[in-house]
């Protein structure tokens, strides 16, 4: 049996799909090690800055710490360090160390507080 020269190169070459396998393998893994851990903090981080709010106590990139008193505009902040205000880029806000506790009274106290004695 005589084989073509045609028939005999590609019986000895790998097919496009399996010579793209290694770099599609590399993309795959690149993605799942580096390009969703990165947009997902970035996402994370997006919804912190929009939360921010006066009274939280926060951290900024250069690790100066202050709590917020004014929240000035879309994109920056007025915070309090010590005895100094600083305004700084929302961007620039690392991390909210802490929030506010919500004000609530105990409902006992707020019954003492209602209750009218009547004198006789």
């Amino acid at each position: 049996m005589i084989i073509t020269p045609l028939a005999a190169q590609t019986a000895s070459t790998p097919s496009t799909i399996m010579s793209m396998m290694p770099i599609l393998i590399i993309f795959v893994v690149m993605y799942f090690l580096v390009i969703r851990p990165q947009s997902k903090r970035a996402k994370e981080h997006k919804d912190m800055i929009a939360s921010v709010k006066r009274g939280d106590r926060v951290v900024a990139l250069g690790g100066v710490v202050g709590v917020v008193v004014n929240v000035l505009d879309e994109a920056e902040l007025e915070i309090e360090t010590g005895g100094s205000q600083l305004r700084i880029l929302k961007s620039s806000v690392n991390q909210i160390v802490s929030k506010p506790e919500p004000r609530t009274e105990k409902k006992d106290a707020k019954a003492a507080k209602l209750k009218v004695v009547k004198k006789k």
